[in-house]
């Protein structure tokens, strides 16, 4: 049977692995000079390009994209879901 200093130190030792797992499943990504954070399960579903490049110990990933629209594809990766706001429109993105 644990004593309590036992039982303390092993929830710590949990809590440690926890956090090292949830760590593990961060990616930094630098779009065009924008930040952005997701999980790995997002970016490396079945097919995926990004299953294709991240290794296992990468953690960050720059990309040489417009950072202003990654936000909307990160987004449809999350939801699998298009959310476009009204405003944004090609046209006006681009000026025309």
């Amino acid at each position: 049977m644990l004593t309590n200093f036992e039982k303390e130190m092993k929830k710590r030792e949990d809590k440690k692995k926890l956090i090292k797992q949830m760590n593990d499943y961060r990616i930094e990504l630098n779009v065009g000079g924008k930040h952005f954070e997701t999980s790995r399960p997002i970016l490396t579903p079945a097919g995926s390009i990004f299953a294709t490049i991240l290794d296992e110990k990468q953690y960050s990933l720059f990309l040489d994209r417009d950072g202003t629209v990654y936000n909307f594809i990160l987004n449809y990766l999350r939801l699998e879901a298009f959310l476009q706001p009204s405003s944004l429109t090609i046209r006006s993105y681009y000026g025309k």
